[in-house]
């Protein structure tokens, strides 16, 4: 067999059996769990510091991440700031979770010292309606996480005022495009086999509006959640970056960032399985799809001699 032929076969071999596994490999799931369907999520991805955290629990609570396979992230654009925190669970439902995640935020001055000030967090133990994502400041602050609690921005903690996110207009209507959470799959990784992601979303109008964030601060971010409860609990499950809810409050952040300047280091791309799938089954469909014309014009040349 010429080397032509067996770059040919064993291409084509491999080609097939990749395109066997794509079933699997495609199995990302993207499921709107709260907000409704964004239109536009973030393609590029920056890897936030401090964040990864090895496997505790394990679970649809626990945050973990490596230098491989980050466990943190975030994104803007010009009308939303996004972060994206990796879960230990491979497989995510409309139903899964029913308990709170946050995202901590400090933009106070001194940063070597980050509490909580402001926090995006999605509450699922309670009604999609009168809680889902929320704004919130802190009911109390340490000294360590399981000793810290949040609150309600609008002072409202059984349902939906005009201060939290997608608030309340009047009646029964409330605004819209204000927040959104989501959840992505299927996440491959080299040392936590299959994780999902859960990805936030908060409009910059709506903050510049009813808090003090923006663009061209210093934050720090940091990830907590609490099980089978209500945002209005402390922090007892898991807090990433390497530390645990028995940990200092002052523990756990990310280390500063400036949501407007531009992320430092650069942006990192984050592909969904598929995404690598269908670039592997293109670029070598093209190689061989070149390969097989060039074997079929050499034999029409010789013929035609």
């Amino acid at each position: 067999m010429s080397v032509r032929r067996w770059i040919q076969y064993w291409g084509a071999a491999w080609l097939w059996a990749l395109l066997a596994g794509v079933g699997t490999l495609c199995a990302a799931t993207e499921i709107s769990q709260y907000g409704g369907a964004k239109a536009v999520w973030p393609t590029t991805w920056t890897a936030l510091n401090n964040l990864n955290d090895p496997r505790d629990s394990g679970g649809k609570l626990d945050f973990v991440g490596d230098v491989n396979n980050p466990g943190a992230y975030w994104a803007m654009d010009q009308d939303y700031v996004y972060f994206r925190m990796r879960m230990d669970v491979g497989t995510v439902g409309s139903n899964t979770y029913g308990d709170a995640l946050f995202v901590f935020i400090d933009n106070t001055p001194p940063t070597s010292n980050p509490t909580p000030d402001y926090a995006f967090t999605w509450d699922s133990k309670g009604s999609a309606e009168d809680h889902g994502l929320e704004m919130q400041v802190p009911d109390r602050t340490g000294p360590n996480w399981i000793d810290t609690r949040m609150d309600d921005l609008d002072g409202l903690n059984a349902k939906k005022g005009p201060e939290d996110i997608n608030g309340l207009i009047s009646g029964n209507t409330y605004r819209t495009g204000e927040g959104y959470v989501r959840s992505v799959d299927g996440q491959t990784t080299d040392n936590f086999g299959t994780t999902s992601f859960v990805d936030f979303a908060v409009a910059w109008e709506y903050l510049r509006a009813k808090t003090s964030l923006d663009t061209g601060q210093s934050w720090n971010v940091a990830f907590g959640s609490i099980a089978n409860a209500t945002d209005h609990n402390f922090i007892r499950e898991d807090v990433a970056g390497g530390v645990g809810p028995g940990d200092s409050v002052n523990s756990g952040w990310s280390g500063g960032f400036d949501p407007g300047g531009g992320p430092s280091g650069g942006p990192e791309e984050v592909p969904e399985p598929s995404s690598l799938v269908v670039l592997s089954v293109i670029a070598l469909t093209s190689y061989m799809g070149v390969s097989f014309r060039r074997a079929k014009n050499t034999a029409v040349e010789k013929t035609a001699i």
